[in-house]
């Protein structure tokens, strides 16, 4: 279970204000439903919701549900036996539901504007984006879940990691201080290579989790 904000349905006069990563939502009951508003620097989404008049509205950071095709723009070349680890900045969506007694229901879901959807074929629908590899998360770079990355060459020769296809959408994304953090990856050529992600750890002591992010990494972005 990722990060998420609950709030009762509004009421008639009783408005509800809601704020994740930079995106502030209004929801408030006309005579007509619910208008439900979604402000980022600039109007993002407007409409109109029908909703009863008990349960929750839930917003969670969600992200892509097809893989991302990751086109890394910082130069990361790797000697046999070498590794580098860092952060990739990853799109991150929001999504509302409906919650009562029959549990969540997908009401909208607040998309990035940069994202576009591919097909491949073999492999399907995917999200081409571009990431540079960053020494610890940045909040300058708006929206964004940001995803502790290893990058290890077992094999022979020297590597460069330029290209990372990640099927996330399934996973988990948690909050810390304003800024969405994604489930691991572990990233290895050679031998046994290929690509592994490991859920974001939802313990207080994690060192992906702890305040103040330490200095991991050691590829500038």
């Amino acid at each position: 279970m990722g990060f998420r904000l609950d709030a009762p349905v509004p009421s008639v006069g009783r408005p509800v204000r809601l704020e994740l990563l930079g995106v502030q939502w209004l929801f408030e009951r006309r005579a007509e439903g619910v208008a439900c508003v979604a402000v980022e620097e600039s109007l993002a989404y407007e409409g109109l919701l029908g909703l009863p008049e008990d349960g929750l509205l839930r917003i969670e950071p969600v992200l892509p549900r097809h893989a991302l095709e990751v086109r890394i723009t910082s130069n990361l070349v790797l000697a046999p036996g070498s590794r580098v680890k860092g952060w990739l900045a990853l799109p991150v969506e929001q999504r509302i539901s409906f919650v009562d007694g029959d549990g969540a229901q997908q009401l909208l879901v607040l998309e990035e504007s940069r994202l576009r959807t591919g097909w491949r074929d073999g492999s399907g629908y995917y999200h081409p984006w571009t990431s540079g590899f960053h020494l610890q998360p940045r909040k300058d770079l708006g929206r964004r879940a940001w995803v502790r990355t290893f990058i290890r060459n077992r094999a022979a020769d020297v590597i460069e990691a330029d290209l990372c296809r990640l099927a996330l959408g399934d996973l988990d994304v948690e909050v810390l201080r304003g800024l969405a953090i994604g489930p691991g990856v572990h990233w290895s050529f050679g031998i046994g290579g290929g690509v592994r992600v490991r859920p974001v750890p939802r313990f207080s002591g994690s060192p992906v989790l702890r305040a103040g992010f330490p200095r991991f990494g050691e590829v500038a972005s």
